[in-house]
């Protein structure tokens, strides 16, 4: 006489397959709500930010204007991989609660277009497909300075990737930002 499997049996064996399904499948997760850049979280005060980022950053000695923002902190040399950033953390003016953070890079890449496309990449795996992209070619200096920019969108957060390259000139520049999305802006999009 043959045996038929209880239904509790086959339950548990269905449930069982599923979750090694689940778990078989990549399991890097893609940041979807940001409130800020690391442990610093948008609307606190440059001091509440000092102690959040733990004697990493520091206060700056010489305020630094960018709009209607204020930069009033920095960590100096802040490493990813193998490249340095300088970090600055922008306030606004009225009630200097925490805005905008900029990851400039701190020395020319040797091959620019591939740090780019790491870069574009590493930021891809972590936040999903951008938003939105753009390569542009902008006359300057009486050259042609191509202009790479890629996008995000994480809940109150815009993290935005951008390359700019006057090969003719040696220069180059890249940074990352993350900066606060008003409410009223981030219902609209």
């Amino acid at each position: 006489m043959k045996k038929l499997i209880s239904p509790f049996r086959f339950v548990f064996l269905i449930l069982a397959f599923i979750a090694g399904a689940c778990l078989a499948q990549d399991s890097t997760p893609v940041t979807n709500y940001l409130s800020g850049w690391r442990t610093a979280k948008w609307g606190m005060t440059p001091p509440q930010v000092l102690a959040a980022l733990n004697g990493e950053a520091k206060a700056l000695s010489k305020l630094e204007e960018l709009g209607d923002l204020v930069g009033l902190v920095e960590i100096s040399d802040f490493k990813i991989d193998d490249e340095i950033f300088g970090v600055k953390m922008y306030f606004t003016k009225q009630v200097f609660g925490l805005k905008k953070i900029v990851l400039n890079l701190a020395a020319n890449p040797k091959l620019p277009g591939q740090f780019y496309a790491k870069w574009e990449r590493n930021l891809t795996e972590k936040y999903g497909q951008p938003d939105a992209s753009s390569n542009d070619l902008q006359p300057t200096l009486g050259s042609q300075a191509v202009v790479k920019k890629c996008s995000w969108k994480r809940g109150s957060t815009r993290i935005e990737f951008s390359m700019y390259s006057v090969p003719e000139h040696s220069l180059f520049g890249a940074g990352i930002s993350y900066e606060q999305i008003d409410e009223e802006v981030t219902k609209k999009l």
